[in-house]
């Protein structure tokens, strides 16, 4: 719950906005498509392609956020914004971890479906994996309710 609820508000308090209604069409039945083709993203890639739940999260959350995107466009900047900031929020907690625990990484992941790459010590899938999330669940409730974002 932490990861969403950051994700869905970090970008409204960094760049100061609130919600207004839009007097435009309802993607109300959208958020029902955008439902479906992630879960459906992440399933087959579970299930059939055999992917690791990272690449099939990833898959998943990308093709959401595309789709919303493809609705309205003026989420994009949301998106990558919010993309970023939960990538960058996510990093402190990292570094936290790894004063209270040191080698926690290689104790908990499995680091042979990883890389190897790691940014400022983190391996470089965990901070694609909190951009896809903020790009995912950032912009998620204002295409559900079809509102937007305006300065305060």
């Amino acid at each position: 719950f932490t990861n969403g609820g950051l994700a869905a508000v970090i970008y409204e308090v960094v760049f100061k906005k609130r919600f207004y209604n839009r007097k435009i069409y309802s993607h109300s039945h959208g958020i029902w498509i955008v439902a479906m083709y992630t879960y459906a993203v992440i399933s087959v890639s579970l299930h059939y392609l055999r992917l690791t739940s990272f690449y099939a999260t990833i898959f998943g959350f990308c093709i959401g956020g595309l789709i919303m995107i493809f609705y309205r466009r003026d989420l994009l900047f949301d998106a990558v914004a919010s993309g970023v900031l939960v990538a960058l929020g996510s990093l402190p907690f990292y570094w936290i971890l790894s004063k209270l625990s040191p080698g926690f990484i290689e104790v908990f992941w499995q680091s042979e479906n990883l890389s190897g790459l790691l940014f400022f010590g983190i391996p470089i899938e965990d901070i694609i994996f909190y951009f896809f999330v903020g790009f995912f669940v950032g912009p998620l409730y204002e295409f559900w309710q079809s509102r937007r974002l305006k300065p305060v």
